[in-house]
């Protein structure tokens, strides 16, 4: 349960973040920013994405550490 979820999260974060670099990327290709304020903003995007990559990077290491370990669904019960 806890391996899937950040399996989850790591897949949402690539995704979103290939999302936003491509709408960087685009961004700069149709209007080419001319001022400091544009390159500030062209700046906010690509610095989103690279903390929606480092997300999906810390979310794989933590896959990686608890795939392996099981936990059980329920405690089992002692006395009946």
């Amino acid at each position: 349960m806890i391996a899937s979820m950040y399996q989850r999260k790591m897949k949402a974060a690539f995704v979103i973040a290939v999302f936003i670099i491509l709408a960087g990327i685009v961004v700069l290709f149709i209007d080419l920013p001319h001022s400091s304020d544009e390159w500030f903003n062209l700046i906010s995007i690509g610095l989103v994405g690279m903390l929606m990559i480092s997300i999906a990077i810390f979310s794989r290491h933590k896959y990686m550490n608890v795939k392996d370990i099981h936990i059980p669904e329920r405690i089992p019960v002692l006395f009946n």
